[in-house]
């Protein structure tokens, strides 16, 4: 148990009563989330226990009493932590609502003013902590959680298994090419290719789910960060962008249902229709997206000095999107949309990081990207045309 005696009279106090009900899940480290009064306990078995040690490590740096109150006044206070059994972090709740469940509302001026402010403290304020210009290797890093990744996936979703013999990837009628067939060896060589003009402090799962927004208060703070890269604490803030720009997709997987199984045939892995009854996607998803794409490109421009980070960060989106497979509670999403929109977002991003494209060219791609998360309007087979696209103007977003 660590922490100030204080704290350790709380945390053991917590860590003896009968657990209360989990209100939430953490998707990084798997941890459940209870909200005990003004703490949130956070807890996981041995599997997540590093992820989460991590997460209090970093805490406790970044709201160090020697940083400026402006900094570590975004962050929970670590108030304890326990591994009795697995491991459990016990945090000081902060107040607010999520920006996630804002934006999918419809969100008013004092919302997009506070998320706005948000991301450039992300990429600002954090990165006057630590800068390095050199750093942990982008690329390296990527390319190995990407195989792993894959790996890992094939356990939870044996269709995986089969992407190195099919050149396409057909999921509710809509076809992606699929850049990891053979063996993929060409992806796993330019993303061990990336390079970052420097590495700096980064919340490491910036996204609108790990925003809370106070409009009274007119605050912002950050939740579940993932910044500490095992002690480095710096990295490629094209990770960021690229958090900022999977959510949407990540969101129309998980609030949908797995169709069933794959089907290889003629080089086309294809997944059966959803199944009657299944409920469709948030309809605001694609105003979410926009708005997660619109903060993406505030931060790029805050990057300046650093041209190739649009194009990093939609390689490293398509990245994100395939890495998420690996969690064992992802067979209950819609997991082939993951599949499907992580190979298109790698796709484009193989082609924006060999053209070196700027801000302007990503963002256009981006748009185009962001199509995928309308709910598909046709899925039956007799909405192919005689070049086997799906006559729907979604299809354009994908790499063919």
């Amino acid at each position: 148990m660590s922490g100030p005696p204080h704290a350790r009279t709380t945390a053991d106090s917590l860590a003896a009563a009968s657990p209360a009900p989990a209100v939430g899940h953490s998707g990084g480290s798997g941890a459940r989330i209870r909200i005990v009064g003004d703490l949130v306990v956070k807890s996981t078995d041995a599997t997540g226990a590093g992820k989460l040690a991590a997460e209090g490590r970093w805490l406790k740096w970044v709201g160090a009493a020697s940083r400026p109150a402006a900094i570590r006044s975004r962050f929970p206070v670590v108030l304890g932590r326990s591994e009795a059994t697995g491991s459990t972090l016990f945090l000081r709740r902060l107040p607010g609502r999520d920006a996630r469940t804002l934006a999918l509302a419809g969100p008013g001026h004092a919302t997009r003013r506070l998320v706005g402010s948000a991301v450039r403290f992300a990429f600002q304020d954090l990165a006057e902590l630590d800068v390095r210009q050199s750093g942990w290797d982008t690329g390296a890093w990527c390319a190995e959680h990407l195989d792993d990744s894959l790996e890992r996936s094939e356990g939870h979703h044996p269709p995986v298994r089969l992407l190195r013999h099919a050149e396409r990837v057909v999921v509710g009628g809509l076809p992606v090419a699929n850049p990891l067939s053979a063996d993929g060896g060409f992806v796993r060589e330019r993303v061990r290719a990336l390079r970052a003009v420097r590495t700096q402090v980064i919340h490491g799962d910036l996204h609108l789910g790990n925003m809370l927004v106070h409009e009274e208060r007119d605050a912002f703070y950050l939740l579940d960060p993932r910044g500490d890269w095992g002690g480095e604490r710096t990295f490629d803030p094209a990770y960021d962008v690229a958090k900022l720009l999977h959510e949407a997709h990540y969101l129309c997987a998980r609030w949908g249902r797995p169709s069933g199984g794959a089907v290889l045939n003629l080089g086309e892995l294809r997944f059966p229709a959803a199944a009657p009854g299944t409920p469709p996607v948030h309809p605001a998803l694609p105003r979410l997206a926009l708005f997660n794409a619109r903060l993406a490109a505030s931060a790029c421009r805050q990057l300046d000095d650093d041209p190739g980070v649009a194009a990093r960060a939609t390689l490293l989106t398509g990245v994100l999107l395939l890495s998420v497979l690996r969690f064992p509670h992802t067979v209950s999403y819609r997991w082939e949309t993951l599949l499907a929109h992580g190979l298109a977002w790698l796709s484009v991003g193989l082609r924006a990081t060999e053209g070196r494209w700027t801000l302007r060219e990503s963002w256009a791609e981006w748009a185009r990207l962001n199509r995928l998360v309308f709910p598909y309007a046709r899925e039956a087979a007799s909405s192919y045309g005689g070049d086997g696209c799906v006559r729907d103007p979604a299809c354009k977003a994908l790499p063919r």
